[in-house]
């Protein structure tokens, strides 16, 4: 949900956004009912601040369905994951009332309640001792306590332009791998609003996990033919291996003279980052 606030923030009005998970409409749909309704502080330690007793709070949740407009099907989900936070908070709770000689031996903390421990540190130190904790929470939270310079979490100010923007984007959500995004969208009801195409595709870290030699292809005959004149592909990669986005030297020059071929003849004025 970050990147298509981010987007509207910063002056984008149609957003398509997409994701091979289903699921993960709602944390993005969540995001924007905390925008809409809750101060930059209350969105701030609800979403993102896990120093926070308010990080992920059944309670705050319970607030913000009172703020919002109902929408039957994202509380249903997000219910659910609220059930389990509970229910890891009874376990976090137990374990502090049983083992604060533990947090003092070992990491020199001498508190005895759950709320004045860094969460992510107590799950940590709880699983060197077999527990598991639920993962959802860590990929949902957004911008992991950083008010990055230039984002919509910067400030207050920054916060109320966001919400100022989000009010006049319009944003979807697909369920699509993007392997198959084009054909994928080409069949949705979203085909016609593309018009000439994308301004830009951000990918954020996607081609890590797939390979080289189908990413190429994929550029070529999914992404390419969805950019407008002066478009551009963008995506980052980090801490990954060489092996698993390259391709061989051989493959690699057929696919830049294909996309060099492809350009000519439909991508005149086209800006390509690969």
């Amino acid at each position: 949900g970050d990147f298509a606030i981010e987007a509207a923030f910063h002056g984008a009005r149609d957003i398509l956004t997409f994701d091979i998970n289903s699921n993960q409409y709602y944390p993005a749909a969540l995001k924007l009912k905390g925008l809409q309704n809750f101060s930059y502080d209350d969105y701030w330690n609800f979403f993102s601040n896990t120093d926070s007793s308010a990080w992920f709070s059944p309670e705050k949740y319970r607030e913000l369905k009172r703020l919002a407009e109902q929408d039957t099907a994202l509380y249903a989900f997000i219910d659910e994951i609220m059930k389990q936070r509970e229910e890891e908070s009874k376990v976090r709770r137990s374990f502090m009332n049983l083992g604060p000689h533990i947090l003092e031996k070992k990491y020199g903390y001498k508190g005895t309640k759950v709320e004045d421990i860094n969460e992510v540190f107590l799950d940590y130190i709880m699983t060197q001792m077999g527990y598991e904790p639920s993962t959802v929470f860590r990929t949902i939270a957004g911008m992991e306590m950083e008010k990055q310079a230039g984002t919509y979490v910067e400030s207050t100010l920054s916060y109320q332009k966001a919400k100022s923007a989000i009010k006049r984007a319009r944003i979807a959500f697909i369920k699509a791998d993007l392997t198959r995004l084009r054909t994928v969208l080409m069949s949705s009801a979203y085909s016609k609003k593309i018009g000439d195409g994308f301004q830009s595709v951000y990918l954020l870290n996607i081609p890590e996990f797939i390979n080289g030699e189908i990413f190429g292809r994929t550029v070529e005959e999914q992404l390419l033919p969805l950019l407008k004149n002066g478009g551009t592909i963008a995506y980052c990669c980090q801490g990954t291996s060489e092996k698993t986005l390259n391709m061989s030297q051989h493959n690699l020059n057929d696919l830049r003279k294909e996309v060099i071929d492809y350009a000519k003849n439909n991508l005149v004025g086209k800006k390509i980052i690969i």
